[in-house]
This record gives structure tokens, C-alpha cells and sequence, in this order.
């Protein structure tokens, strides 16, 4: 699960929301910092790419701290990431905090079923 962590940041840095969108299942479900919920993979590439839209840098660093595989194959992954950047009206964005994912084998390739964020 390193390499989609890695996939992800780089997928997040580079702004694609294309790559993002794929990385989740179409039933996902997004917690975010705020405690909102979004779900579907359409939904959360759409709030990935206002997030874009409404800040002039955006930057993430990922550090998994542990995967665990479950009873029933999925895997849990914990860490931690940094958000960097500016807004369009020139604030600074430096955010840092704490994620759980669930990740699912949809027979091809991992994909997040569950995202959980919490700004520290």
C-alpha cells in the first residue's frame, strides 16, 4: 500500500484528477478534516478538483506508518500527511494531520473504499 500512497501524493502534487478518481472505488466514502462526508468517486474527484480550482499551490507529503491486512482481505493503512501551499488569495495552506484508508482488490488492481482524514 506504499506504492498507492506514493501514487496518491503524486497523483495529488501533479493535480490529477483523472488519476485521483481512479484510485477510489465508485461507492467511496471520503471523510474529510472538517468531518464532511463524500461519497462516490465521482463526488470526490469533483471536491478533489474545486479544492485545485480554489488554491494557487497545493502540495501533499504521505507517510504510512502501518498497512494491516483484515480477516476478509481488505487492508487498512495509517499515517500521516503534510498540506502545504497557497491559496489564490495568497494565505498560506500548511495543514497537517493524521489518515486511516481501507483498500479493496477489485480483481485488478487496490483501490480506497474508505477514506478517514483528521487535521492534527
Amino acid at each position: 500500500m506504499n506504492a498507492l500512497a506514493k501514487n496518491f501524493e503524486s497523483a495529488y502534487n501533479h493535480k490529477n484528477v483523472k488519476t485521483l478518481k481512479g484510485m477510489y472505488t465508485t461507492d467511496a466514502v471520503r471523510v474529510n478534516p472538517d468531518n464532511t462526508t463524500t461519497t462516490g468517486n465521482d463526488a470526490i474527484s469533483d471536491s478533489l478538483a474545486n479544492g485545485f480550482k480554489n488554491n494557487k499551490v497545493v502540495k501533499v507529503t504521505i507517510k504510512v506508518d502501518k498497512n494491516v491486512k483484515e480477516s476478509d482481505g481488505n487492508i487498512t493503512t495509517s499515517g500521516t500527511y503534510h498540506l502545504t501551499g497557497k491559496t489564490k488569495k495568497g494565505e498560506k495552506i500548511d495543514m497537517k494531520g493524521a489518515f486511516t484508508k481501507t483498500t479493496v482488490n477489485d480483481g485488478r488492481k487496490w483501490k480506497i473504499a474508505k477514506s478517514v482524514s483528521k487535521a492534527m
